[in-house]
């Protein structure tokens, strides 16, 4: 069983950002909101925020820091 992928997507006639399931085939998709096949596939960035002040986040700023989170 192959994996699918799931990517985002905004409408470029109604602004809709959506998230769509994609198979094997790869093909386009349409709005899930109006139906327009005038959509773009968009990127999702990493939200981390450094200005939380709970341990977690403050643990793994520090570990990346100095090197052990994994991420060098």
């Amino acid at each position: 069983m192959s994996e699918m992928p799931i990517y985002d997507y905004k409408c470029n006639d109604c602004n809709k950002e959506f998230e769509v399931l994609v198979k094997n085939d790869g093909k386009a998709t349409d709005c899930t909101e109006c139906g327009s096949k005038n959509i773009k596939r968009v990127y999702s960035s990493f939200d981390f925020n450094l200005n939380n002040k709970s341990e977690s986040s403050c643990s793994m700023v520090n570990n990346c820091a100095n090197g052990s989170c994994g991420l060098r």
